[in-house]
């Protein structure tokens, strides 16, 4: 008796989850920052706000939309060590109404001319990829490589 009753619970456990999963609002990237012009040694706030944000959310560097080559953030965590030095993202969990909204903001301090490009804040969820991509334009000095 116990283990058919053991069964159940864990069928009935297995088909609330499968449920929930299904009806879960899938997350939704609702505001990116505008593209945003800087000088050489000032400070960029990109920011990224996600509803019903469950999941992963990265932020990601490249040379033009669609070719993110970087990867800038996972959550907070800046992914290297060079870059933390000057990169920093801060998450804030709200509520609107009855859906969680997360905003991450990515600020990077004594930007360069090499920080310059388009960066693309991204939700991984299941196996769908949701992405915005704002551009960060720098101004003071000739584009290099190094960084």
């Amino acid at each position: 008796m116990p283990s058919k009753l053991l069964s159940l619970t864990l069928y009935s456990l297995a088909a609330l989850t499968l449920v929930n999963l299904v009806h879960a609002a899938d997350p939704s990237i609702t505001f990116i920052s505008p593209d945003q012009v800087k000088n050489i040694g000032d400070t960029a706030e990109l920011v990224c706000i996600v509803k019903d944000a469950q999941y992963i959310v990265e932020w990601g560097k490249g040379d033009k939309p669609g070719n993110i080559s970087e990867r800038i953030a996972v959550e907070s965590q800046i992914a290297s060590a060079d870059k933390a030095k000057r990169f920093k993202v801060t998450v804030k969990d709200t509520t609107v109404g009855e859906s969680p909204v997360s905003t991450y903001t990515l600020q990077i301090k004594d930007v360069r001319a090499c920080d310059a490009g388009v960066y693309e804040c991204q939700i991984l969820f299941l196996e769908n990829l949701t992405t915005k991509q704002t551009r960060l334009t720098v101004q003071g000095a000739p584009p290099s490589d190094k960084c």
